[in-house]
């Protein structure tokens, strides 16, 4: 712990930095589900994109642990 820092100081850091990652993780499975719904609502779209689209967020899920 580096000199300065409280023990509930540094826990706090730790939460935010957490949060920050969980929030990026999610901006990205919005993203995902985003481009997922246009690929499966658009009519020209000759294959279903929903398992590769589910295989990317399931990429991403575990970097929250």
């Amino acid at each position: 712990m580096p000199a300065g820092d409280s023990m509930p100081d540094t826990y706090i850091a730790i939460m935010l930095q957490s949060l920050k990652k969980k929030e990026q993780v999610l901006d990205e499975i919005i993203r995902l589900d985003d481009r997922q719904k246009d690929t499966l609502t658009d009519p020209e779209c000759p294959f279903d994109g929903s398992r590769s689209d589910r295989c990317g967020i399931c990429n991403i899920v575990p970097r929250t642990s």
